[in-house]
């Protein structure tokens, strides 16, 4: 059995070695039971498309030794979103030799001994933290920022490590800012929709302090929390709050955070987006008088 899945493909190499003459190799080509789908790597008898056969396509017309990277690396291991067709498929090969073949990016390194080597679903890739290392020249800061924190909450990393690996390559590109985005997790900045994204990038526009993110508070998991402040900002869509039992939820979890002496604060869609000025007042009003009555308890 070979090292890793093939989905459904096979290549010249191999039937070569299990007897198939190349006259009969050629002869199976022109009637259709062997279907090419990158350079000497064939379908068996069909055509149609299967998940990750791109993938496995690309390691089996790669030179041996070779691993899925990059973003590619990053999709399998799910710390960027799977949106649509894979497009390139990106592989470190461990030369200098090779060609670059259509929607295949080659990625070369003489250093291939010191590849992290993992299999994620029977395919070999770079591991976590070599492939937040590739990341960084190819995302913006907020990519490469979601992506750290996917793998730390999903614990595929951890900080020491990553340190560590940004230490013994310097001169890689966006190691600093790698570095930079080690330095400042306290909490993790993972969204659930386009509206958290918006108001998560509001808050830094308008150089609030950091809050915490989908975070778990008194049996309910919450937007956005400023623990310092006390405050708690829940973003209201239609869709998710237009149920009874959102509604009820909703209610139940207000009234738990102000039990808590938490004041709880709902914002919707145009708030994050139409009207962002307005709620960045509103959010800097609202933090900087619960901090002001916090430290004048503390006084008491």
């Amino acid at each position: 059995m070979f090292g890793h899945a093939q989905f459904g493909l096979v290549t010249r190499r191999q039937l070569l070695a299990a007897g198939i003459s190349p006259k009969a190799l050629r002869v199976r080509r022109e009637r259709g039971q062997l279907v090419t789908v990158a350079p000497g790597v064939y379908a068996v008898g069909h055509n149609a498309r299967r998940d990750l056969a791109a993938e496995a396509a690309a390691i089996l017309s790669a030179p041996p030794g070779s691993v899925l990277s990059h973003l590619t690396a990053a999709r399998l291991w799910s710390l960027l979103p799977l949106e649509g067709a894979p497009g390139e498929v990106s592989v470190l090969i461990p030369s200098s030799t090779g060609q670059r073949r259509a929607r295949l990016s080659v990625h070369r390194t003489v250093l291939a001994g010191r590849v992290a080597r993992c299999f994620v679903q029977r395919l070999p890739v770079t591991d976590p933290t070599q492939t937040l290392l590739d990341l960084g020249p190819l995302l913006t800061r907020r990519e490469c920022e979601r992506a750290l924190d996917e793998a730390l909450a999903r614990g595929l990393v951890t900080l020491a490590t990553l340190r560590r690996a940004a230490d013994l390559n310097p001169r890689r590109p966006a190691v600093g800012l790698l570095l930079d985005l080690c330095d400042v997790r306290t909490t993790s900045t993972i969204t659930r929709s386009e509206a958290e994204e918006r108001l998560l990038s509001l808050v830094r526009e308008a150089g609030l302090p950091q809050p915490r993110v989908n975070a778990r508070l008194h049996g309910f998991t919450v937007d956005f929390h400023w623990p310092q402040a006390g405050l708690v900002v829940e973003l209201d869509g239609y869709k998710w709050h237009v149920s009874r039992s959102a509604f009820d939820r909703d209610r139940r979890k207000d009234a738990t955070m102000v039990a808590h002496g938490l004041e709880m604060l709902r914002l919707t869609w145009p708030d994050v987006t139409t009207r962002r000025l307005e709620t960045a007042a509103r959010l800097s009003a609202r933090i900087t008088a619960r901090l002001l009555a916090a430290r004048q308890q503390a006084h008491r």
